[in-house]
């Protein structure tokens, strides 16, 4: 049987707009080459962190680095860029040389004696000539990335030689040094600060930085895009999402991590290293350097028509839009898109007839087929707007067939829209029900913390229900101490205490859970001969490792490694707790009490949740000393925590949820009940005897939320939707009774709420 081969790739985190378009490219090339795939999502060397304190222990995820071995894998892929951000080339050097003995290429920064696929700086070069030529610009600005980062280095040099081949001098006056992050607002200020005049034009070293850059031109009363031109380096999420959107370098990094993963496989096959090379890149020009979206140019069509026939056009607009394509499906696709509108355009140009049904069909076939999963829905949407332009620019304007063509194109944008808006009602019904699972995992495995099978099974139960197709679940013999200047070795063997590969579920005992550390990957356990796709993730609490996840799981779902991880790492450091108190505890017979105080609470916040909530909440109401009196619950949900998820990282989720708590607990009293009973969800209670309490304290909380966001230092507001309703105690009444009247009063708030996440400038 002809091996598998088993190649590791390391990354700096998953979650970060890069790397999830880079690791869409690097699983759609294990797939296409047949190979298994081992992600190690670790985090930067030295790495230095906007929020420190949330960051503490982010050092910890650097242990999966140690899970890389002859005889573990093949060949690894190192994203030096992501990794190698804050260490020197001499300091990533020797992090590298590590790894003796297993073929080791590096992607987006070279390091020496090893091969390396990057970006060149051309793109850097087409942007600067662009706003010279094009926009008359002299002062031109750049941020780059912090220093000693190789790409950050190539970016500046590049944009120093272009300046040289404009006749423009170099001034250090110019030049920041962010963080490739969007927490770069500082930097930007710091250059503008010292400009002894207003630059023309700033370039960024990547989009991300773009970010902050807007908010800083912003401060000073100006408009990127006019008053400023900005363009950023990548083309990634956020250049569509910013606005005016950013002008920028196409840096596919899809395409860097398909090749990479193609290179590696070459070597290990065919036993020859590859050689260092550049990938080229191109310049894609937005608003925010004053161009506008060039892109839908009805001129350029003609003279494209002019120059070759229809399928050639057809297959440059797809390429114009959606790139060339890398795995074999996004090839497909793109090939079918084009074929779709060079029927369309056959059709316009020879005057032939225009077969909607046909059209519509192959339309909807492509659809069926995940286009708009595939190419992204914004990329499709754009190739459909650019094909009618192109279709109409062969048409007369009076004619009947000019009025046809917009009524089909605006069905095939309909159909579009409505197949994302399927698709979007599915996924979000998805993650509802993975949350659930996911937060059930803490409170299923506390409830059996006597009993090592069942304490096990509650994760693998929710982990197979949660697109994880494999999990396995790794304790070492003991918690190890892992401090920063540790120096850590895997275990020699670990204990593999549950797995589930599909729906079948196991849990083990004994000398049947004993596995060699060095076979975490392939165990006597795991599937044989499945290609597999595996992330792994350790399992720790502040200094404390306590094991490792290893799962199995589709591109699509690697956020939910992020949402398990935590469940289990705080399930397991509750269970040892109650370990160290156990003596004491059973002498006194409380054993049971601390165990489901542990699990009526909320991690994150400190706060209940919904089952400490509707216990000690049916306790006052219930309560012979309150009966007659007034209680006032009162039903919250945080604004906008998905948006906040989405564009500033679940690190700040986090902090927004734990905004919320604290809005209550300043609002309420020490002796009322406060809970999380959800993601954004929160409940209090609070038994008054004085009415005019209730009347109060929707507006003590929202003016709590106001003041903190006034002092915030965030970009963003974090605020809440309220709902309150009274009633009165009694032995009889439930807060359960209570809580659909409560909803409804939140209801009608969140129909009032701001849209404004984002805080207004100046």
């Amino acid at each position: 049987m002809k091996k598998r081969y088993n190649i590791g790739f390391f990354v700096h985190h998953l979650e970060n707009d890069y790397s999830r378009v880079l690791m869409r490219g690097v699983t759609c090339a294990a797939e296409d080459l047949d190979v298994n795939l081992i992600i190690y999502p670790g985090r930067a060397l030295n790495g230095e962190y906007y929020d420190d304190k949330y960051a503490q222990y982010e050092y910890q995820n650097n242990v999966l680095y140690s899970f890389a071995a002859p005889g573990m894998i093949d060949g690894l892929i190192i994203s030096a860029g992501t990794i190698g951000s804050f260490v020197s080339h001499e300091e990533f050097k020797t992090f590298v040389d590590r790894f003796e003995g297993i073929p080791v290429m590096t992607i987006e920064n070279p390091v020496r004696g090893y091969p390396c696929l990057h970006f060149g700086s051309s793109g850097i070069r087409l942007i600067i000539n662009h706003l010279v030529s094009e926009h008359n610009c002299r002062r031109i600005a750049f941020i780059s990335g912090p220093k000693g980062n190789g790409d950050a280095e190539s970016r500046l040099d590049a944009y120093r030689s272009a300046l040289a081949e404009n006749g423009l001098d170099f001034d250090e006056t110019l030049i920041g040094y962010g963080n490739f992050s969007e927490y770069s607002v500082e930097a930007v200020e710091e250059m503008l600060d010292g400009c002894t005049e207003m630059p023309d034009a700033i370039c960024f070293a990547n989009d991300q930085m773009c970010i902050g850059g807007y908010e800083a031109v912003r401060k000073r009363g100006l408009e990127p895009g006019k008053d400023i031109l900005i363009t950023g380096y990548d083309d990634s999420e956020v250049a569509a999402s910013l606005s005016p959107m950013l002008t920028t370098v196409r840096a596919d990094s899809a395409e860097l991590g398909y090749t990479a993963v193609e290179e590696m496989y070459k070597w290990l096959r065919d036993g020859m290293a590859p050689e260092t090379r550049e990938l080229t890149s191109t310049i894609v020009l937005r608003g925010s350097c004053g161009c506008g979206n060039t892109r839908f140019n009805a001129d350029m069509y003609k003279k494209l028509l002019g120059e070759s026939g229809v399928e050639e056009c057809s297959r440059t607009i797809v390429s114009m839009h959606a790139g060339s394509g890398i795995s074999a499906n996004a090839k497909r696709l793109r090939a079918g898109i084009a074929g779709f509108i060079g029927n369309i355009f056959t059709a316009a140009e020879s005057g032939g007839d225009i077969s909607e049904k046909k059209l519509t069909e192959q339309f909807n076939k492509l659809l069926d087929d995940g286009i708009a999963e595939n190419l992204g829905y914004d990329t499709v949407s754009d190739i459909i707007y650019a094909s009618q332009s192109f279709a109409l620019s062969m048409l007369g304007r009076t004619s009947a067939r000019h009025i046809r063509i917009i009524c089909m194109f605006e069905k095939f944008e309909h159909m579009l829209s409505d197949h994302v808006l399927g698709a979007t009602t599915k996924r979000n019904a998805d993650l509802t029900s993975n949350y659930y699972l996911i937060g059930n995992i803490t409170k299923n495995m506390l409830m059996h913390a006597d009993e090592d099978d069942k304490c096990f099974y509650a994760i693998i139960n929710n982990l197979c229900r949660v697109h994880i197709m494999n999990g396995y679940v790794y304790i070492y013999d003991k918690p190890i101490i892992n401090t920063p200047d540790s120096e850590w070795r895997i275990p020699e063997t670990m204990n593999l205490k549950a797995y589930n590969i599909g729906s079948r579920l196991c849990t083990l005992n004994g000398k049947d859970q004993v596995i060699a550390g060095k076979d975490f990957f392939e165990n006597r356990y795991s599937p044989a001969d499945m290609r597999r796709t595996v992330v792994l993730s350790p399992l720790y609490s502040a200094e404390v490792q306590f094991g490792l996840l290893v799962c199995d799981l589709d591109y699509e779902f690697f956020s939910n490694i992020y949402s398990v991880s935590p469940q289990i790492c705080t399930a397991i450091n509750m269970l040892e707790m109650l370990k160290k108190v156990k003596g004491p505890l059973a002498q006194a017979n409380d054993t049971d009490m601390v165990s489901s105080r542990l699990s009526m609470s909320d991690e994150l916040t400190g706060a209940y949740n919904r089952r400490g909530f509707y216990k000690y909440a049916n306790l006052q109401i219930q309560s012979s000393e309150n009966d007659g009196l007034t209680g006032v619950l009162i039903y919250g949900d945080l604004d906008d925590l998905k948006r906040i998820n989405d564009i500033y990282g679940r690190g700040d989720g986090d902090y927004a949820i734990n905004c919320a708590a604290e809005y209550l607990k300043k609002g309420l009293r020490s002796s009322d009940v406060i809970a999380r009973i959800g993601g954004d969800e929160f409940a209090a209670l609070a038994v008054v005897s004085d009415d005019s309490f209730a009347k109060e304290i929707y507006s003590r909380i929202k003016s709590i939320a106001d003041e903190h966001n006034k002092t915030s230092g965030k970009p963003y507001n974090v605020r809440m939707s309220i709902g309150v309703y009274t009633f009165k105690c009694s032995e009889k009444v439930h807060v359960q009774d209570y809580l659909d009247k409560a909803d409804a009063a939140l209801y009608y708030d969140k129909k009032k709420k701001s849209s404004d996440l984002l805080k207004k400038n100046g």
